[in-house]
């Protein structure tokens, strides 16, 4: 219940189902930013931004896939 209602007081998105979404958006996001602040200060930055570039984009791509087939799982 305590998630239910954190997610009813965000403010954008207003659906319930642009609420899980963006949380998941977030929590997926989660590691590429641990992962970039690792990289930053672990090694050489055209090292880091090759690795950072191939991680956002699969996570990126990732992201979309999942949108794109929960709508149309609950569009039907």
């Amino acid at each position: 219940m305590l998630l239910y209602r954190f997610m009813h007081r965000l403010p954008w998105p207003t659906s319930y189902v642009g609420r899980i979404l963006a949380l998941c958006f977030v929590g997926t996001h989660v590691p590429l930013i641990a992962l970039t602040v690792f990289e930053l200060e672990a090694q050489s930055f055209s090292d880091s931004l090759r690795v950072i570039t191939v991680v956002l984009a699969a996570t990126l791509l990732g992201t979309a896939l999942t949108s794109s087939l929960w709508r149309r799982c609950c569009s039907r």
